[in-house]
């Protein structure tokens, strides 16, 4: 019996060990130290979340990085965090994004409700400080 517990805690450290390792490979943030280990989140979390929140957002549009991102998104069906970066520096994120509007929206206006949006949900959902909201517009969606 005491075998069979000994090989179950060694197939438990494997596991944890291959965790942490998958989690190195990938950028992660953490949230918080509750005491009873770490809340690491990984940034495709983060770039969710604000990918939802710019979908609900009328009149604004992410853009990608570049027109040959954008085919393949359209082809490939990529999500919408392609034209946003992230990064953390002591404990608070700064998100970039790039972005298109509707012509004849009020552009401050929109702009801010969606870095208000942004930064409340990710506060909310992971609990983690964001430090800015930049957003630049790239273009207007003119609907000729």
């Amino acid at each position: 019996m005491l075998d069979s517990v000994r090989k179950r805690n060694l197939k438990n450290e494997k596991k944890q060990d291959a965790c942490l390792e998958k989690a190195d490979k990938h950028k992660t943030f953490l949230a918080r130290d509750p005491g009873l280990g770490n809340l690491r989140i990984h940034e495709q979390v983060i770039l969710s979340i604000v990918g939802i929140v710019l979908t609900e957002t009328d009149g604004v549009y992410p853009l990608p990085y570049s027109f040959v991102d954008g085919v393949i998104k359209l082809f490939k069906k990529k999500k919408l965090e392609k034209g946003i970066q992230l990064e953390e520096k002591d404990g608070k994120l700064t998100l970039q994004l790039y972005v298109k509007v509707d012509y004849g929206v009020n552009i401050p206006h929109v702009i801010k409700e969606l870095q208000r949006n942004i930064s409340k949900k990710i506060r909310d959902l992971t609990e983690m400080e964001v430090r800015q909201v930049n957003i630049d517009i790239q273009n207007i969606k003119d609907e000729r």
